[in-house]
């Protein structure tokens, strides 16, 4: 997932450079430990598009409908996320390989 003003794909969803490719186990194994009752932190500069496509992606993987999971977000922060469209499309694909 590009982030809007970067080159470079979000860090926490893929490795450091464009051409790597993403590893999505690290997003079950976040899932995992935030149903065993971990907290999970996410940042990113101003906290609606890298952090929140994070923190809704966790949440769909915990079985939270996408539009839920947005909707949430968009509450909890008072700020519309994510930052590109792009980013919610990404959590529908999520839904659909984790389904899959």
């Amino acid at each position: 997932m590009l982030d809007r003003k970067t080159n470079e794909y979000a860090g926490f969803l893929f490795a450091h450079r464009a051409r790597r490719v993403a590893k999505p186990y690290i997003l079950r194994d976040l899932a995992g430990q935030l149903r065993a009752g971990a907290h999970v932190v996410t940042h990113c500069r101003a906290g609606i598009g890298r952090a929140s496509l994070l923190a809704a992606s966790l949440l769909i993987l915990n079985g939270v409908d996408p539009d839920t999971a947005w909707n949430s977000l968009e509450h909890a922060r008072e700020l519309s996320v994510p930052d590109t469209d792009e980013q919610r499309e990404w959590t529908l694909k999520l839904l659909e390989h984790a389904v899959s």
